[in-house]
Parts: structure tokens; C-alpha cells; sequence
């Protein structure tokens, strides 16, 4: 794994403390943080600035596979808020993608306390990114194989019994196809916006896709109705998912429902994107 000078600087930042959005790391948890990945440092006379230090290591890691294990060390080491760790990895995110990579947010699995469901905490793993863009940096063209992997975790969470896990990668697809879409349009939202109800209105204004005195009549009743999805997944995820306490424990087919429901509706996406940068 390569990352340009861009990504390393971030994360000297994260690592060392020093950015304040992380825990400050003295100089022997440096030491013990990257000896915890291969190397064999001792701290003592001689030891450089703490940001120095931490450059010289990813430096000298960068180009190699510990450097991912580094990343997501230093991410799921952050406080328990979770927005504010999601807004720090999404800021890295955007800077990774330039390298070919992203940070990939997830869930981990939560637990029953009587009827009441505990959702698990958030971490975050380094995956390529597999997006592909057009000519023109408001162009974006979603690809399929990045929609295919995450629909078939979600299918094996099915698998697993661990039906209100996948409804919450389901909505965590369509959030991130999402706010992908609005960053490559150019239009504005909050890194922490997770109401994806709000995200894909302003997608819709944005693509053309909201309903207005001018919309066609026979486009009325589907655009209509992927509004009233969208709302759908907003309100299934918030009582049947994990992403806070579950008033529902979802069955089954709610979760087969919702897995092949997320798949229509980023394909659709997808192929408007590809549509319209054909004709663009």
C-alpha cells in the first residue's frame, strides 16, 4: 500500500496527536505504537521530535502492507463519539481516494440486553477504492463491483442471523453512494449528515430527480416513489437496525427485503450517473 505525501502528513497529525482531533502520544507510546507493527525502536537520548519520528516511520512503511494495518490503528483508536471519528475519517477518505484507496466504515456486532438492542461500536478498514471517474471532477461514475461486495456482506450477515447488521450496511451503502454523488456534484452537505432523507433531496435538486411543476406526469409516480424508499430505509434502519437501540428485532425477510431494496436503488444510481456522463 502507496500513499502520497498529502495522506502521510493526516496521519502524522492523527498518530501523533499533534492535529488535536486524536489522543496526544508521548514519545514512548510513539515507540511502542510502531513497534507494535515491526519495528524495534527504544526511546532515550537522541530521540527526535515526536512528529519527525512519526513521518520517518510511515515514510519508511509506505509501499508496504503494514502501513494499512497502521491506518486503521490509528482511526479505531479514536474517541468513543462516534461522529466525530466518522468526520476525521471521512476527511482522511477524501484524501486517501486520490491513492486508490478509501477508509470503510462498518459496524461491529452488537449484542441483546434483555429486549433491548446494544449496537456494536463503529471501526473502520482501508479498502481500494473502486470508484471510477470521468473526465471531469463533477462527473462521477459509481461501479458495480463496489455496490456487489458490500450487498453480499450484508447477505452474509443474513446468513449469520445477524439481520439488524445487515440492515445497517445497507444503510450505510446508500449513505456513502450518497454522499459520493453530492461531493462530485460539487454541492454542499455536512461530513456528519446521517439522515440520508436529507442527503438524497439535495441529490434529487441537484440531479433533477425532485418533482416540480415541469416534471412529467409519467415520471411522477418513480419519483415519487424513491423518495418514499428512501424514507422507508431511514426508518427501518432506526427501528430495526443497530445504529441505535431497536425498537423492532427485525426477521428475515425484512432483512432480504432491504438488502435486495439497497441493490435496485444504487444500481439505479449508478446507472443514471453512467447515463448522464455519456451524454455529458
Amino acid at each position: 500500500m502507496k500513499i502520497g505525501s498529502k495522506a502521510i502528513e493526516f496521519l502524522v497529525g492523527i498518530i501523533s496527536g499533534d492535529s488535536q482531533v486524536s489522543e496526544y502520544r508521548s514519545g514512548p507510546q510513539l515507540v511502542n505504537f510502531f513497534n507494535g507493527h515491526g519495528e524495534m525502536d527504544l526511546y532515550g537520548a537522541g530521540f527526535p521530535s515526536r512528529h519527525i519520528f512519526v513521518r520517518e516511520k510511515l515514510l519508511a512503511m509506505n509501499g508496504q502492507h503494514r502501513l494499512k494495518d497502521v491506518i486503521e490503528e490509528a482511526f479505531n483508536a479514536l474517541d468513543e463519539d462516534e461522529n466525530h471519528a466518522e468526520n476525521i475519517a471521512f476527511q482522511f477518505s477524501k484524501i486517501l481516494a486520490q491513492d486508490g484507496y478509501k477508509l470503510n466504515k462498518d459496524y461491529r456486532p452488537g449484542f441483546y440486553d434483555g429486549n433491548d438492542h446494544v449496537p456494536g461500536p463503529i471501526f473502520f478498514q482501508v479498502v481500494p477504492n473502486k470508484l471510477v471517474f470521468g473526465n471531469s471532477p463533477t462527473k462521477l461514475l459509481l461501479t458495480h463491483p463496489i455496490l456487489e461486495e458490500r450487498v453480499t456482506k450484508a447477505r452474509a450477515r443474513i446468513e449469520s442471523n445477524d439481520f439488524d447488521g445487515a440492515i445497517t450496511i445497507c444503510y450505510t451503502v446508500i449513505e456513502g453512494f450518497l454522499k459520493l454523488s453530492l461531493e462530485k456534484q460539487g454541492v454542499e452537505f455536512k461530513d456528519t449528515e446521517g439522515d440520508i432523507k436529507k442527503l438524497y433531496k439535495a441529490l434529487a435538486i441537484a440531479s433533477n430527480m425532485d418533482q416540480s411543476s415541469t416534471t412529467e406526469d409519467s415520471l411522477r409516480p418513480l419519483l415519487n416513489g424513491l423518495s418514499t424508499l428512501v424514507t422507508g430505509f431511514y426508518e427501518i434502519a432506526n427501528k430495526s437496525g443497530d445504529r441505535h437501540v431497536a425498537r423492532h428485532k427485525p426477521v428475515r425477510r425484512h432483512a432480504v427485503l432491504v438488502v435486495n431494496l439497497t441493490f435496485a436503488f444504487c444500481d439505479f444510481l449508478i446507472d443514471s450517473f453512467s447515463e448522464r456522463q455519456i451524454r455529458n
